[in-house]
């Protein structure tokens, strides 16, 4: 189908919230991402993209930890006009098309940052790829067949930048307690935080839905389960306590109450 119906589709165009941001699709890879999946008006994850919209309306500064093709990133970019936008992407080959597509929508509010977010500032390695990878993860045991990139924390960006995140998004692929740590002086400030959680890459990094459920309780957050998320046309939350905890793969959302 990609060779045929959409062979000669080279971008992908989407309105949204009265804006229309375009990606870049000439390459095998981003023809790949976005069609058919977000063909005949459907896009991917329609609940979250409905909360994220009314987001963007109102926040300052919005963070996008794990942008992969740059999809929030650039229709915060078209949203935000008077905003920052920083988009976060560990493997190379997404953050150049990411950057491409930044670039495409003439954004000059917001940026991708080839870089992994993490506890602390210092290098990461993930496994080698020779195309881009919407599943890369950090890889802190492997020796051989690797690249290494540079990794930063929210709160060492935020404090060389001298911005506050009052909007995140993090896709990290089972790292997402390392990015919580590293941001501890940013919660202090109360930013609304989208997390994607994944049960099964989490123990690699000795870390649980539990862990991270816990952890944003500790620092007086509510979390909630967006319901259906890839599913769901409109959004559907449910409040997660310790006794409820979610399972697979599911995105939720923690806002101090």
């Amino acid at each position: 189908m990609l060779r045929t119906k959409y062979r000669n589709r080279s971008k992908y165009c989407i309105t949204l919230a009265e804006v229309t941001t375009c990606f870049l699709t000439e390459d095998y890879y981003s023809k790949s991402w976005f069609y058919p999946r977000y063909d005949n008006g459907r896009y991917h994850e329609p609940a979250l993209t409905q909360m994220l919209l009314k987001d963007f309306q109102q926040a300052n500064t919005f963070m996008d930890i794990g942008a992969h093709l740059g999809f929030y990133t650039c229709i915060a970019g078209r949203i935000m006009k008077n905003g920052v936008v920083v988009g976060f992407e560990m493997d190379k080959l997404c953050a150049e098309l990411a950057s491409n597509n930044v670039a495409h929508n003439c954004l000059e509010n917001s940026i991708v940052r080839n870089v992994a977010v993490t506890s602390q500032p210092s290098l990461v390695r993930y496994k080698a790829n020779a195309q881009p990878n919407a599943g890369l993860s950090i890889a802190p045991n492997i020796s051989h067949d690797f690249i290494e990139v540079p990794s930063v924390s929210v709160d060492s960006y935020c404090e060389d930048h001298k911005i506050t995140p009052d909007l995140i998004k993090i896709d990290v692929e089972g790292a997402e307690m390392e990015v919580l740590k590293g941001m501890k002086e940013t919660l202090g400030n109360s930013p609304k935080i989208y997390i994607e959680l994944h049960e099964k890459q989490l123990p690699k990094f000795d870390s649980s839905i539990l862990e991270v459920i816990s952890f944003l309780h500790s620092h007086h957050f509510n979390v909630y389960e967006i319901m259906e998320h890839r599913n769901n046309l409109q959004p559907s939350l449910r409040l997660i306590t310790l006794d409820t905890l979610p399972l697979g793969n599911p995105m939720v959302v923690a806002v101090q109450e």
